[in-house]
């Protein structure tokens, strides 16, 4: 900045203004100085000029809209040119900001020693300007990387608000802030099974609000129910609810059962609340058919797990888990001996009338539970009470006809009978070795075992052929008693036939 008159050579410094934020305009800057250059010396120049934002006014647009007049060699007063309007919102730096870092008013420079030419923009820039500059983090165009780090952090820290200190903090409560949101989620009324949940299935199907995600086309193939279900929703235009189907129960008899369909996450929901279906069936239903190795385990299944297959199996009409439920309890209960128990008798009765097993099957599970008598089984009280007493009688009264009289164990020996006073060579030529041998192994050993179980006890004696021939019976003699005994279980096995037709 040079002048014109004598003393060209006096360099006129400008010193700092007296408080910070405060324009510059119409103030008098006395010199202290001089100097052969005439060039405005800064006290510090500020780094990377080139990066200062044009729409700032530069330092030598300072120097061009400034008019110096000189009163004295020691005076020079700076008279700003008039303050342009502003020409609306700065555009922000595409730059990276640089976060304002403010500290303590103790901490901060003074006044004096922020540079000059950062006083004079400050004095030139509108002030709703430079406080929008200074609401941002880091000002568009007066960053720290435009005007140097220490520079504009010591020029932005007057006006950021004081930092509260410690003892403030002691003096003053914090503030209460407010509680954080909580998004209450209802909680669904179903829940996913642990093992039939495949992420890769393509339907739902819920029953007693117990979920399942099954695939489609394995039901189809298994069920002929779910085919026609399928059927009957792909062949709708749009959701039908509730869709109605027909279902064959396991008494052979059509009845209409309602099925509500829905779409939940774009995928088919299908409730079978309104199906005759116990949960524990159906479940056992799909995890053996998932799971082939169960089916073709040489292990004999348990008769409940039979059960459920065979129940769930009927009502879904799937025809092959059905046969084969059906075959695996006939195999159980197709023994040929009656001197073990069966147990589950009573379901098995129930299944075996209501699924038409074959007539073995029921008629052996009919007399497993005849012959519980003292044991109090009272799920065979929902027969009819005169046809139970009346069955159990005559097989008590079978019994007592066989074992109370030694005649019946009379059988013609075909050994020639020896003199008398010598030894028989077989028992039956000896009426007092009858009697005692009857006493000792019918009426001493098996006949109150077996009062309310006359097929065992013949069986029974029919398995006891060494404790014969111990007792002296020759070979033939013990053939022909096996025999007739043999003749008079099935005899017996024909008269409960004939009282099962009277259930």
């Amino acid at each position: 900045m040079r002048r014109s008159g004598p003393n060209l050579d006096k360099r006129i410094p400008i010193m700092p203004a007296g408080s910070h934020g405060t324009s510059n305009r119409g103030k008098r800057i006395v010199g202290t100085g001089v100097r052969k250059s005439t060039k405005l010396q800064p006290a510090r120049r500020a780094s990377n000029r080139s990066s200062v934002n044009e729409s700032r006014p530069s330092r030598t647009s300072i120097n061009s809209n400034m008019d110096v007049d000189t009163e004295s060699e020691d005076e020079l007063i700076l008279s700003p040119s008039p303050r342009r309007p502003p020409q609306g919102p700065r555009p922000v730096s595409p730059r990276k900001r640089t976060p304002c870092v403010t500290r303590d008013s103790e901490d901060s420079e003074p006044e004096s020693q922020i540079s000059s030419p950062l006083r004079l923009i400050r004095s030139h820039t509108d002030p709703d300007e430079l406080e929008a500059c200074n609401s941002f983090p880091s000002a568009p165009g007066l960053g720290s990387r435009d005007i140097g780090s220490s520079d504009f952090e010591s020029s932005t820290r007057k006006s950021l608000p004081k930092s509260p200190s410690r003892q403030d903090s002691k003096d003053h409560a914090h503030p209460v802030q407010a509680p954080p949101y909580y998004i209450h989620l209802q909680r669904p009324d179903f829940e996913k099974h642990p093992t039939l949940f495949f992420s890769d299935g393509s339907l739902f199907i819920q029953l007693a609000k117990m979920r399942f995600r099954l695939h489609k086309t394995r039901l189809a193939n298994t069920s002929q129910f779910f085919n026609e279900l399928f059927r009957l929703r792909d062949s709708s235009w749009e959701q039908v609810l509730p869709m109605e189907i027909s279902l064959e129960s396991g008494d052979a008899e059509v009845t209409t059962v309602v099925v509500e369909a829905e779409e939940v996450y774009k995928i088919d929901l299908y409730v079978l609340d309104n199906v005759d279906l116990d949960l524990a069936d159906f479940e056992m239903l799909m995890m053996l058919d998932t799971n082939n190795e169960m089916r073709y385990s040489p292990d004999v299944l348990p008769f409940s797990t039979l059960a459920s297959v065979l129940r769930a199996a009927k009502t879904l009409r799937c025809y092959e888990m059905f046969t084969w439920a059906i075959a695996c309890i006939e195999k159980q209960w197709t023994q040929p001996s009656y001197l073990v128990p069966i147990p589950n008798a009573w379901e098995t009765f129930v299944l075996a009338r209501k699924y038409n097993m074959d007539i073995s099957i029921t008629m052996r599970a009919l007399y497993e539970l005849l012959r519980i008598q003292a044991e109090d089984d009272t799920r065979a009280r929902s027969l009819p009470s005169d046809c139970f007493l009346k069955a159990r009688e005559m097989l008590n009264k079978a019994w007592v006809t066989i074992t109370e009289s030694q005649n019946n164990f009379v059988v013609p020996c075909p050994l020639t009978p020896r003199p008398e006073g010598t030894v028989p060579l077989c028992t039956s030529h000896s009426p007092p070795d009858i009697g005692r041998t009857h006493n000792e192994l019918v009426h001493e050993h098996i006949f109150k075992q077996h009062l309310f179980d006359p097929i065992g006890g013949l069986e029974a004696l029919i398995t006891m052929e060494k404790a014969w021939r111990v007792a002296g019976y020759c070979v033939t003699c013990i053939h022909l008693k096996k025999s007739l005994w043999a003749e008079q279980r099935e005899k017996m096995v024909q008269d409960l036939k004939v009282f099962y037709n009277e259930l």
